[in-house]
């Protein structure tokens, strides 16, 4: 809802010289350099993408082999169940970590968007 509403003001208000000057290098400016437009540049997308798989890819092997090796996917002892949850809050942290990392330094981790 809030790209529709902010497409349809900037379909309605057209460019500005703020606008022309902030996208003055995107690629389709030609196109829409009278009407303006609701620009989304694209970025860390497929990093993202990638890390989010990934570790999802751990949480769900996780849960396969405590089904296997335990007969349940949560719950259980208590020691069991504390180890599980840490793992999964360290993974969501990593997961921030990383996605922070890729925006703010993305030279750290050899992914330039």
């Amino acid at each position: 809802l809030p790209w529709t509403v902010a497409a349809i003001y900037w379909g309605s208000v057209g460019a500005s010289d703020r606008w022309k000057d902030k996208y003055a290098g995107w690629e389709r400016m030609g196109e829409y350099q009278d009407s303006g437009a609701f620009v989304v540049i694209g970025g860390s997308l497929g990093f993202n993408t990638l890390v989010f798989t990934i570790l999802t890819l751990c949480a769900f092997a996780t849960l396969a082999l405590r089904r296997w090796k335990l007969g349940y996917e949560i719950g259980g002892p208590k020691q069991m169940a504390r180890a599980t949850s840490c793992l999964f809050v360290c993974l969501w942290v990593l997961y921030i970590l990383l996605s922070s990392l890729q925006v703010y330094h993305p030279d750290m981790i050899g992914w330039e968007s």
